[in-house]
């Protein structure tokens, strides 16, 4: 929502209006950097360069019919020859010409879209994942599109109609001045009055427009929402007052719309006839020149067509302008958000780790605090709390550990730091005596394994989906039998719904899968790498007891193993049984100064509820039942 705002922001002042030209440029120097290929840039020379010989050679030919003109008037055949046999050679070269023009112009197209495409996904895909989360509103999906498509459309306004029509003008106006300086200096004075008023014209749209343009897009939202939400309104009796509503919203906006545009026709109109009277001067001076006898008739027939295109071509520089002011912001945000420095990056001689054996990690002395400026986008300006405190502790290599600590207490942000979505403000993490920073991001998540909170099933099949993590070789190398194996022994039992085997369509989001089914499929996807280590971030959260129970029984059998594993749940009933060492964190805002988050490791329910407050509330609020040494305590 906020990016559509920021698209329709309003210009203050002309002048402000005219300091947008540096944004433009700086965004077209952006785009020769980043987006125009080497081989593209070769073809746009290629294309200006027999785009000038077409319009040269276009420009010719009213003066080859010039002597067509003059034969006639003569009575001289052999001119009239001359004259159409010079036209017809034009025309055959002209679009002889034209065809490598436009190929050229095909090839820069094609190019620079391929690259465009491949250069943004780079640029997107390495934000880390902190900053995909923190910077939302920039980086997302539907805003990086819309800057795409439009400058799509940019790049084909200017290669088919802003380029060639600038050079059309310039060619135009050197023949005129060529053949009447004074024809050709008063069309030269018409372009000029011609942009100086667009810029204006344009400007009046963007200081008037932009406010209805919001004001539509605010009628237009409430619209759908009381469309998509319709059994509210039908239930409170508002249908004839939301009609109402919107009616009266729709007349005032519709009514200030017109009054602008009217305005606008008629100071079009008057520009117009600006136009029609320049025309007009340059015709009559022809006339005059040949009423004189200074010059042949031949010589008028040029004369008028080179300034009436020059008048035909002079609105499109105002259009061309107004069209690329108006896709310019959304093109804006896109390569800003597209220009934030990754936050995760590997560093000079970062190590490689072995991914095929488990190693020791440390959580020593981790604490964070996000900054205003990567919380929400509406973050207050007073200092963030904490989201984690001097939390320390072990994960052996094999070992199961789980996180345990209620909603805020910074279990999913802990994990963060281990996958390496973001640093922490203070402390590390380390694998074996390695700091995480120090080690390639491409060895070590090329051991682990992850479970999402919620499934992110592809659209595809479910072979595609299992096999995602894996690299080409590895896809190539695994067989059907070990995909039904891992299949049975994950109970991903997907009944009627495997039309195809394996190669059974999930659709969009999994939906063709229900929700226990979805997850299940994660987690083979994530198990058959075989990760050294397993990062399992509230797998059970959204899934009912029963579903839970065959997750929980798939999540066994996989950390069976060797293989080491941080869970993150709030339902305790998901890591009893899974794991064998559990570290409670208590909320940032109970911790003193000095004092760690960590409120107890322990290795099972019974010590954690003996020397764990915070243990004791989850315990005693999910009904867990805990057996003391002694006796029963039910929870």
């Amino acid at each position: 929502m906020k990016d559509e705002e920021e698209e329709v922001r309003k210009t203050g002042s002309f002048q402000e209006y005219l300091g947008t030209a540096q944004d433009t440029i700086k965004v077209f120097r952006w785009f020769w950097k980043e987006i125009i290929p080497i081989e593209s840039k070769k073809k746009l020379r290629g294309m200006f360069i027999w785009l000038g010989i077409t319009i040269i050679v276009s420009g010719l030919q009213p003066f080859a019919m010039g002597f067509v003109f003059t034969g006639l008037a003569r009575s001289q055949g052999r001119v009239v020859l001359a004259g159409m046999a010079s036209f017809a050679a034009l025309l055959i070269i002209l679009k002889t010409i034209d065809r490598f023009q436009q190929r050229c112009r095909e090839w820069v197209m094609g190019l620079n879209w391929e690259q465009m495409d491949d250069r943004i996904s780079e640029l997107f895909f390495e934000k880390s994942m902190a900053q995909h989360t923190h910077e939302g509103t920039r980086l997302s999906v539907s805003s990086i599109n819309k800057g795409k498509s439009r400058f799509i459309d940019m790049q084909g306004l200017l290669l088919f109609d802003g380029i060639p029509t600038i050079i059309q003008l310039a060619v135009s106006i050197v023949f005129l001045l060529c053949l009447s300086f004074v024809s050709g200096c008063v069309m030269a004075l018409l372009i000029a009055i011609y942009v100086v008023w667009s810029l204006y014209l344009n400007f009046r749209v963007a200081l008037v427009c932009t406010p209805i343009e919001k004001d539509w897009r605010k009628l237009n939202r409430r619209r759908d929402e009381r469309w998509e939400k319709v059994e509210r309104v039908k239930v409170c009796g508002h249908e004839k007052l939301e009609v109402q509503e919107m009616t009266a919203t729709f007349e005032g906006i519709i009514r200030r719309d017109m009054n602008f545009w009217l305005w606008f026709i008629d100071v079009a109109t008057l520009r117009s006839l600006v136009n029609s009277l320049c025309l007009i001067i340059c015709a009559s001076w022809g006339v005059w020149l040949v009423w004189k006898g200074a010059w042949g008739i031949g010589l008028l027939y040029p004369l008028l067509s080179w300034a009436t295109r020059v008048s035909e071509n002079a609105w499109k520089l105002g259009d061309i302008e107004h069209k690329v002011s108006w896709n310019m912001p959304s093109v804006k945000l896109m390569i800003e958000a597209l220009e934030i420095p990754p936050a995760i990056v590997d560093r000079e001689g970062a190590i490689g780790i072995d991914y095929s054996k488990p190693h020791r990690i440390e959580f020593d002395e981790i604490s964070h605090t996000y900054s205003p400026e990567s919380k929400a986008d509406d973050a207050s300006e007073s200092e963030p709390p904490a989201a984690l405190i001097n939390v320390s502790f072990v994960i052996e290599p094999g070992e199961k550990v789980a996180v345990i600590g209620p909603s805020g207490a910074g279990k999913s942000t802990l994990m963060k730091k281990l996958l390496r979505f973001e640093d922490p403000t203070a402390g590390s993490v380390k694998i074996g005596s390695i700091d995480l920073r120090d080690i390639s991001m491409a060895s070590f998540r090329k051991g682990v394994g992850y479970i999402a909170q919620r499934d992110q099933v592809f659209d595809g099949t479910i072979r595609s989906n299992l096999v995602y993590s894996l690299d080409p070789k590895g896809r190539e190398a695994v067989t059907d039998a070990e995909l039904w194996q891992l299949m049975e022994l994950l109970q991903i039992d997907f009944g009627k719904r495997l039309t195809n085997g394996l190669d059974t369509v999930v659709g969009k989001n999994g939906l063709k899968l229900s929700g226990g089914q979805a997850q299940r499929l994660m987690i083979g996807a994530a198990v058959i790498k075989r990760p050294w280590l397993l990062v399992v971030d509230e797998a059970t959260a959204s899934l009912d007891s029963s579903t839970e129970k065959l997750v929980q029984e798939g999540l066994a059998k996989v950390l069976a193993g060797n293989t080491s594993a941080l869970i993150v749940a709030h339902r305790l009933s998901t890591v009893r049984r899974l794991c064998s060492k559990f570290v409670i964190l208590k909320p940032a805002e109970e911790v003193k100064e000095g004092e760690s988050q960590v409120e107890a490791i322990a290795g099972s329910f019974e010590d954690l509820y003996e020397v764990s407050p915070t243990f004791r509330r989850l315990a005693d609020d999910q009904g867990v039942v805990i057996r003391a040494r002694h006796q029963a305590i039910a929870c």
